[in-house]
């Protein structure tokens, strides 16, 4: 997986947690057993281990970000989880802006938002936040400009189809009794997120 330079042990043959290249860690739900084990298998049981890890967190990063302020948030969690889990909201929060006509108002939290993290940025952060941050920025400015495109072409409905061609994100099950997962919407197209750690790259 290109995202991971390394991995890191505990002790001689227990893996704990990946690297990127660019620094950032991120720890498996559990270890994997590498000792006296064929390269093919423990190399499997990694593969499920990110997947799994990478859900975890993420499921965290969404449930955090209504906890704390915003900015703050973006600092505490995986670059992957900071986009995709803000990314869900933005989805959820767009919609409740179109059930509520409340969309001036939205547009203007998306500027707070946006001005928030600028001042993050002047003010100064290690590097691995600062790419953070910085990834965030453009996916916001993005998200902004969509819903101002919202506001001068006069849409009230969640269901026309400048906001159904967007990439929306879901954290929900696809069906009854079915475990809630990472969702990707556009227009009649749904597939599933599918958790490879991507490490913390420059995103535009």
């Amino acid at each position: 997986f290109e995202a991971i330079s390394r991995v890191e042990f505990d002790g001689p043959a227990e893996i704990f947690a990946l690297h990127s290249p660019e620094g950032e860690v991120v720890h498996l739900t559990e270890s994997v057993t590498t000792m006296l084990r064929a390269v093919e298998i423990w190399m499997r049981d990694l593969e499920k281990g990110m997947l799994t890890a990478v859900r975890r967190e993420l499921k965290q990063g969404i449930d955090d970000y209504l906890d704390m302020p915003r900015s703050e948030w973006a600092l505490e969690h995986p670059a992957q989880v900071v986009i995709n889990a803000s990314q869900v909201h933005w989805t959820s929060e767009v919609e409740s802006a179109f059930n509520t006509e409340a969309m001036d108002q939205y547009a203007d939290q998306l500027e707070e938002q946006i001005a928030d993290l600028v001042g993050l940025l002047r003010v100064g952060l290690p590097p691995l936040q600062t790419k953070t941050i910085g990834a965030l920025v453009v996916i916001d400015v993005h998200a902004k400009r969509v819903v101002d495109g919202f506001l001068e072409q006069r849409l009230v409905s969640k269901h026309c189809f400048e906001w159904l061609s967007q990439l929306r994100y879901y954290w929900e099950a696809p069906s009854d009794n079915a475990v809630e997962d990472l969702w990707v919407r556009c227009v009649q197209t749904r597939f599933p997120y599918g958790y490879e750690y991507l490490g913390n790259s420059t995103r535009l």
